[in-house]
């Protein structure tokens, strides 16, 4: 098991743990997000590179309490198309939507 550790917004440590088919990431008593790896090799290692960009560029951003929601944020950012990742990660994370206006035409609402 490997272990890493950074400080969030409020001065809390998160610690990500990855295992053999599992990443957890959470404080030392509790665990807000897990991710399972379960597909192929090519797979594991998109997740595993997910997670680690998650950890150290916007977990360290948020609450403990916004980690899960957090967590479904970067997913939904990473694999849509239509803008930059972390455009879409705060818009996702502030409760909008792509909204679609013809057949090329996409805007946040």
């Amino acid at each position: 098991m490997e272990k890493y550790t950074e400080i969030n917004i409020d001065g809390e440590t998160l610690i990500m743990e990855i295992e053999d088919h599992r990443i957890t990431i959470g404080n030392r008593f509790e665990y807000n997000v897990r991710i399972l790896l379960s597909g192929t090799h090519r797979e594991n290692k998109q997740k595993i590179r997910m997670a680690f960009d998650f950890f150290r560029n916007y977990a360290c951003l948020l609450k403990r309490n916004e980690l899960k929601n957090g967590w479904t944020c970067y997913d939904k950012a990473f694999n849509q198309r239509s803008d930059g990742l972390s455009h879409a990660f705060w818009n996702y994370l502030s409760g909008m939507r792509l909204k679609r206006h013809g057949k090329s035409i996409i805007s946040w609402a």
